[in-house]
């Protein structure tokens, strides 16, 4: 992940107010197109107390680069409303959240709102780090929707089983499945050859015969050393005399 630091000066982007991020909200930025330097320079350049449209995300990610506009412990001006889902507002014990949640605007190619693999993965990535970092559960990543009801990101709202996706992929970052228990293998002949060796049906017919009695004291058969000229000419002879016996 590739965080590019353009923290914006603009003083009626920024709002210098100290939060305590509880969650994550994710935004679509509506621009199809546009990149994250984009959406950053219109938060610097055309956001203004005149227009009052106080606008600011802490993240901007697209498909190459994630720009960081808001330090994460500072208000940004993303999840603004005149009313709010009061789930919501419960869950987060506020009543203003753009005072606890930390804001993510994702860019999309088209107005579908669908997101590249190169936004997606970054994303996933920014918020399973803020999510450990801040011991937060997965359950603490919600959508602009889920607070105001905005169709945003548009793509998640209209398809939800997207931003069901989007969790569990975050969930997997942070707790990544674990590898199943090797299985023991079976004794063998020798104690580098185990029972499932192909060579162990062999192995121990050689030990049991005394053509061979392994390479050291521990009897280690060494299977994948070559043999030399001595050792061939001697475990030839063994042979011929365990056949003439009539074993």
């Amino acid at each position: 992940m590739n965080i590019i630091d353009l923290l914006l000066t603009n003083p009626d982007a920024r709002s210098r107010r100290a939060i305590t991020p509880k969650g994550v909200v994710l935004h679509w930025v509506a621009n199809p197109g546009s990149t994250a330097r984009n959406n950053r320079d219109y938060f610097q350049n055309g956001v203004s107390a005149a227009k009052q449209n106080w606008a600011s995300a802490h993240y901007v990610i697209d498909d190459r680069e994630t720009v960081r506009c808001i330090p994460e412990m500072e208000m940004a001006y993303h999840v603004g409303a005149t009313s709010y889902n009061q789930a919501a507002l419960k869950q987060f014990a506020t009543t203003y959240p753009n005072d606890c949640l930390i804001g993510i605007e994702l860019c999309h190619a088209d107005w579908t709102g669908t997101f590249g693999t190169g936004t997606w993965s970054q994303a996933v990535e920014l918020v399973a780090d803020i999510l450990r970092r801040y011991k937060l559960p997965v359950s603490a990543i919600v959508r602009h929707y889920d607070i105001t009801g905005k169709e945003c990101p548009r793509v998640m709202v209209r398809d939800p089983a997207v931003f069901t996706a989007f969790k569990a992929d975050v969930e997997r970052l942070l707790n990544p499945p674990s590898a199943p228990p090797k299985q023991p293998k079976s004794p063998g002949p020798a104690p580098d050859v185990s029972g499932d060796h192909f060579a162990a049906e062999a192995v121990a017919w050689a030990y049991k015969h005394k053509i061979s009695a392994g390479i050291d004291s521990q009897k280690n058969f060494a299977p994948d050393r070559p043999v030399t000229r001595a050792e061939m000419i001697v475990l030839l002879k063994r042979t011929f005399d365990l056949l003439q016996g009539g074993e």
